[in-house]
């Protein structure tokens, strides 16, 4: 009866140990997997071999939640392209391939990026239909 509970009670301490050393090793590891970020471009960087790109994100908070307004506010992110990077155009579902000069500011992007290295930039160009452009309402 007394080895049945000695050895349930060590079981027991291994299993939250355990448990304790993953927590640990996963408290202090960054994140660096890829992020897709969406926003318009507000200035590109040609640089030598590659070009840097500065989206602004949009934010909105909820209005109506306690000590909260309606209020937004914007960020900035600045990502490099290079020679990997695809560059697609998106209208509609359909996507065709674009060159890095497509890329122009004022212009709604999406970028899959690993870090500040933009993998993927999708230029999302708006709809032929008029009930589905932005500022419109829908019928």
């Amino acid at each position: 009866m007394i080895r049945a509970s000695l050895s349930l009670l060590l079981g027991m301490a291994l299993v939250l140990t355990a448990g304790a050393a993953t927590a640990e090793a996963g408290k202090g590891t960054k994140k660096n997997g890829e992020h897709w970020v969406t926003g318009r471009v507000v200035a590109i960087h040609p640089q030598q071999n590659s070009l840097a790109l500065t989206v602004q994100t949009h934010h909105h908070r909820k209005a109506g939640v306690a000590g909260r307004t309606g209020t937004t506010h914007h960020s900035h992110h600045t990502f490099h392209l290079h020679k990997g990077t695809a560059v697609e155009m998106v209208r509609a579902g359909q996507r065709t391939p674009a060159g890095m000069s497509a890329i122009q500011r004022g212009a709604h992007v999406g970028v899959l990026a690993h870090g500040h290295d933009a993998d993927r930039v999708e230029i999302l160009a708006p709809s032929h239909h008029p009930a589905r452009r932005p500022g419109r309402p829908r019928i």
